[in-house]
């Protein structure tokens, strides 16, 4: 569903006419002495004529905003509420309202879809930073210009019941992943190796996919534990699987950032900042009305919200928006804390999930468009979702 545009032109309209009458009152108060009866605005005589005043300078004319068309990767194989920065800024309006045609694809991975971008295939996508730093390494032209996940979706999990008490317990082990492009195995490795097991040895990584594969192999015993996000484990969750959460270190840093092209953000800044705007405009919207957010998926991605129900949608949602929320140091939506992702990345380093580090963490984790996206009004985006009609 769409916000009701009647709606809005409705209240432009009010707002002009209350600007208007409001400056007439102001004009024949000023004439009269601040009176407005009709004995005093007919009883002196006209003012002799004096010469007019120079013209003011007229306004500059506003800036023409050019139409744009981007492509955003998706970094999943099939569309799911998570993807909250795609369907609601597209389904209320918000990359149309910023002169933008948006077109999704989806991809195997996060990898995957970062790969699409290093192409030039796609303009935009949502990665992980170790993603990001290992193929920046490899010379891929990457930047990220936002931070949207301030805490991480990944986790490691086992089932209750499944004899898996301790990452100790999985040293010769099997653990599921949705692919090896996925974000999830970055967290997979790391969280093991940080509790003293050596991924590419103790463990087996085994590729199931992310539904009904997964869980299937952790149910069944073919795997003692499954790396996945915060949707998944919202749709196991209401499938009747207990889930326990294996403790890491990395749960508290920050995750996932809105990725573009390097030569795409030296050509076209200005789509960028459109671009990212829309997209929190959309996190800040579907934070103020879930409900409307999940009619909105199944507006944009009725392919894959089929088989939702409303409660199921907006519990996976919910499981998302818990980790897209502004946190303490950061000055404003999308802004990019760079010492939390320095110290993320120096501890992958460490582990041997990134190789190298740049330089200059700042070429690559690009600040400078903060302002300009975060330039909304947020009660104004906030009044918008709770006023969405059908």
């Amino acid at each position: 569903m769409r916000l009701n545009p009647l709606n809005r032109l409705v209240a432009l309209v009010s707002i002009i006419i209350v600007a208007v009458l409001a400056g007439g009152c102001a004009s024949s108060e000023e004439a009269t002495g601040g009176s407005t009866t009709m004995a005093a605005t007919t009883a002196a005589p006209a003012a002799p004529a004096e010469a007019a005043p120079a013209e003011a300078a007229p306004a500059p004319a506003e800036a023409v905003v050019e139409h744009a068309t981007v492509v955003f990767a998706l970094p999943v194989a099939s569309p799911d509420e998570g993807q909250v920065w795609a369907y609601v800024p597209q389904a209320a309006g918000f990359f149309a309202d910023e002169n933008l045609t948006v077109e999704f694809v989806p991809s195997d991975g996060g990898t995957a879809a970062l790969r699409q971008v290093a192409a030039g295939n796609a303009d935009f996508s949502v990665n992980n930073p170790e993603a990001l730093i290992n193929a920046v390494a490899e010379g891929l032209d990457l930047r990220a210009v936002a931070s949207v996940l301030t805490s991480q979706i990944h986790g490691l999990r086992t089932l209750e019941g499944s004899g898996v008490s301790s990452y100790e317990d999985l040293r010769g082990g099997r653990v599921a992943i949705s692919s090896f492009t996925s974000g999830s195995y970055h967290f997979a490795r790391f969280a093991l190796a940080e509790n003293g097991l050596d991924p590419d040895t103790d463990v087996e990584f085994v590729a199931t996919g992310s539904r009904a594969g997964m869980l299937d192999a952790a149910e069944s015993g073919d795997v003692d534990a499954f790396a996945v996000w915060d949707t998944r484990v919202a749709l196991f969750s209401s499938q009747g699987a207990e889930i326990k959460t294996l403790p890491s270190s990395r749960k508290d840093m920050p995750a996932d950032l809105l990725i573009a092209n390097g030569e795409f953000i030296d050509a076209s800044p200005d789509v960028v900042v459109r671009f990212a705007r829309a997209v929190f405009k959309g996190i800040v919207f579907a934070r103020a009305n879930p409900e409307a957010a999940v009619e909105m998926f199944q507006e944009t991605f009725p392919e894959s919200a089929d088989s939702s129900t409303s409660e199921l949608s907006k519990a996976l949602l919910n499981s998302r928006l818990a980790n897209a929320g502004l946190v303490d140091g950061q000055k404003g939506w999308g802004d990019i804390p760079v010492e939390g992702y320095r110290a993320l990345l120096e501890a992958d380093l460490a582990l041997g999930i990134v190789e190298t580090l740049p330089e200059n963490l700042e070429d690559v984790l690009v600040t400078s468009f903060g302002r300009q996206i975060r330039d909304f009004d947020m009660a104004e985006v906030e009044i918008l979702a709770r006023g969405w009609t059908p």
